[in-house]
């Protein structure tokens, strides 16, 4: 049986179905805690980017897991969207209006505090590859 690498499984899917301009990793497979999972990416500008961003979002936002995820524009890029457990796009809402207003960023962890941090990156880790499994047969 071939094993899966959750690192990349979602990013190459996405690579592999639309026409991707850039992407990241979903989590360091170093360190699960360095960031929560999440991928980063944006698609070349054609006639069907709308519709692949569209696509994508039906998909990832139906999948039930550990957590709800979703499908957002980042605020901190002009191009980058994310598939990201719904709290981290709600998190860097907070983070973002901090950033207009001190010109700092305060970092997911110290917002979500040490305990909840954790439990976040467990169980977004433990939702990858269902969410993949979804993705696989949604997309």
């Amino acid at each position: 049986m071939e094993t899966i690498d959750y690192t990349l499984a979602i990013p190459y899917l996405i690579c592999e179905r639309f026409n991707v301009t850039q992407m990241r990793s979903m989590y360091c497979p170093d360190d699960i805690y360095n960031y929560p999972p999440a991928v980063f990416f944006f698609l070349r500008k054609d006639e069907v980017e709308n519709v692949s961003y569209e696509r994508i979002k039906l998909s990832v936002e139906s999948f039930i897991g550990k957590l709800e995820w979703t499908f957002y524009k980042v605020l901190f890029s002009r191009v980058n969207y994310s598939i990201a457990p719904k709290i981290l796009c709600d998190l860097e809402k907070i983070q973002h209006k901090e950033y207009k207003q001190t010109k700092k960023i305060i970092s997911i962890r110290k917002l979500l505090g040490d305990e909840k941090y954790i439990e976040l990156c467990d169980l977004a880790y433990l939702d990858i590859p269902e969410l993949y499994q979804h993705m696989l047969k949604s997309l």
